[in-house]
Order: C-alpha cells, then sequence, then structure tokens
C-alpha cells in the first residue's frame, strides 16, 4: 500500500510541479522582455556611466556583441583577447561607432592561464581602471575533426588541457582576482559568465565542452548564492544555438540546420535585460522555450528509470 501512495504522490504530483516550475520560466522570460520594452533598463545609471566592462574573448562572436552593446549604453570596455590584430580592429570598430567612448585593449592568450602570474598581471594592468563589469566570455570548443568524436581516448590531450585552461581556469581565476574590486565600488558591479544550454544535458558529442560549461554555471549560480554583498550582482548566461562560428562548426559537422538560433546582437540584447533581476537565464523567451523542453525530457528520462527500479523492487520483495 505504501508502495501506491508514493507512486501517486511522486511520479504525478512532483512530476506536475516541476513541469509548472519549467512553465513559470518562459513565463518569466516572455514577461521581463515585454516589461522592458516598455520600460529599459538604464545600466550606466546603475553600474556607472563611463565605467569599464573587461571583456574575454573579445573579438568575435558574444564577446564582440558585448562590447558593442555596452558602448552604446554608455559603458566604456577593456577588450581582452590573443590576436593583437583582432583587437586593433575591434577596437577601430567601436570608436568608429561610438567616439566618446573609451576602448582599451589587452593581448592575453587565455591557453596560458596555469602560468604563474597570468591573472595577477591582467588584473595589475586593469586595476587603475573603474571596472564594473567582468564578462567572463572567452572559450574554446574542439576542432572539426574531433568534434563528433565520442570516445576521450581518441582526442588530443593537448586540446583538451587548453579547453580545461581558457574555458575554466579563466572563469575562476577572474573571480578571485576581481571580487573585492568590484566590492569597492558606490556603484553597482556585475559578474557577467557566459555558459550554454549544454550545461543542462549530456551532449555526448562535445563531452569535454560540455563539462567546461557545466562548471561555469555551477561556480557562476554558487557564487551568486554565496555572496553577501547587494551590490555585486551575478549573472550567468546559458543560451542555446547563436550564429558564432563555433555554433556554425557544430552545424556543420551534424550537416543539420538550427532552428531558434538566435543571431549574436539578439541574444545579448536580451539578456541584458535580465541584469539585477535574476542570476541565471537563457535569455531570449524562444531560449527559455527550449531549455524548458529538453529539462523536461530529462525529468521523463528520470522519472522512467525510477518506475523501472520501483517495479523491480516491488517484484523481488
Amino acid at each position: 500500500m505504501f508502495f501506491e501512495i508514493f507512486e501517486a504522490w511522486y511520479f504525478y504530483y512532483t512530476g506536475l510541479l516541476y513541469c509548472l516550475y519549467l512553465g513559470s520560466q518562459v513565463l518569466f522570460s516572455a514577461a521581463v522582455m515585454i516589461y522592458r520594452k516598455y520600460k529599459p533598463i538604464d545600466m550606466a545609471a546603475i553600474y556607472g556611466e563611463n565605467s569599464y566592462a573587461l571583456i574575454t574573448g573579445a573579438t568575435s562572436g558574444i564577446g564582440k556583441q558585448i562590447a558593442f552593446s555596452l558602448c552604446k549604453r554608455n559603458i566604456n570596455v577593456i577588450l581582452v583577447s590573443r590576436d593583437a590584430k583582432k583587437l586593433e580592429q575591434v577596437c577601430g570598430e567601436l570608436l568608429k561607432a561610438y567616439p566618446r567612448r573609451s576602448v582599451i585593449t589587452v593581448q592575453k592568450d587565455f591557453k596560458d592561464s596555469m602560468k604563474e602570474g597570468f591573472h595577477k598581471d591582467l588584473y595589475e594592468q586593469t586595476k587603475n581602471y573603474d571596472i564594473s563589469m567582468i564578462i567572463n566570455n572567452v572559450g574554446i570548443g574542439y576542432s572539426d575533426t574531433q568534434q563528433i568524436d565520442l570516445f576521450i581516448e581518441r582526442k588530443d590531450p593537448a586540446q583538451i588541457l587548453e579547453m580545461i585552461y581558457v574555458n575554466i581556469l579563466s572563469y575562476t581565476l577572474n573571480h578571485f582576482y576581481f571580487y573585492n574590486k568590484l566590492r569597492q565600488r558606490t556603484k553597482c558591479s556585475l559578474f557577467f559568465d557566459v555558459s550554454s544550454i549544454s550545461a543542462y544535458n549530456r551532449v555526448i558529442i562535445s563531452n569535454i565542452y560540455s563539462c567546461t560549461k557545466n562548471f561555469n554555471k555551477y561556480i557562476s549560480n554558487s557564487l551568486a548564492y554565496m555572496n553577501t554583498d547587494p551590490k555585486v550582482h551575478y549573472l550567468c548566461f546559458t543560451p542555446s544555438l547563436i550564429k558564432t562560428a563555433l555554433s556554425d562548426s557544430v552545424i556543420k559537422m551534424l550537416k543539420t540546420s538550427a532552428p531558434g538560433a538566435l543571431t549574436t546582437e539578439q541574444a545579448v540584447e536580451t539578456i541584458f535585460q535580465f541584469c539585477g533581476l535574476t542570476q541565471s537565464s537563457p535569455g531570449h523567451v524562444i531560449h527559455a522555450v527550449f531549455l524548458c523542453t529538453m529539462e523536461f525530457f530529462m525529468l521523463i528520462d528520470s522519472l522512467a528509470i525510477m518506475r523501472f527500479v520501483h517495479a523491480f523492487w516491488r517484484k523481488n520483495l
């Protein structure tokens, strides 16, 4: 009798409550987008006009778009990237579009994150600027030849290490070195960590990359939970497909289309609307639907396994 009651309560009512929770996440994204349409967020007023955002991986994709979006909002930028030529090019584009903004460039290759003093040197080079935002965006994936190879023993160990250094160490040590600086400001400050929808699922074709994105989400949410300063905001960005070089290589290898893929401008302009409202979000309502759908099927998968274990247990009692 106990098992019948447990089955009815857990497998139905708990599942229903979780589905309602998932639906509320979609409604929340839609509500924020509608609200901000009529009352846009004034990031300069919140985080300090003419303050600086330090952006890693700033010369392409999401990082580059973040730089443009922040300059438009009267926030100066510090671009950090490994390619000096691209840094100079993006700097010129930003100053041409927003001549009143200050654009600083710092050449750093985050593959060297393990080297002693690497992040401390980044902090020392930028400590005299009023930094209000740390944008942890830099990241690398597999090379095209190893993108869909499912077996870790056939992957290049040097590439695996680089992925860990770039995708994990850079995020962790930027939090470590810059937290006290952001905390000492009179205005609000922001840690913006770029994760991925792959952090929520078992994406076997990009297993190690997905693990690094899961780490990004976990540390961002953990630090946000433990943070005691209301002036320091955290936002973990967990989007689905965005039209970048990294996602394009995945789509090309899988020989499939990308329904629901957003442009970098659509994704970035939307996610900034969530600053100060939540600690983690996929941003656009389309990506919120994708995330909740994926979590729903993961729930079904988990419940199916639990029902099988329950039936096996009852049968062998």
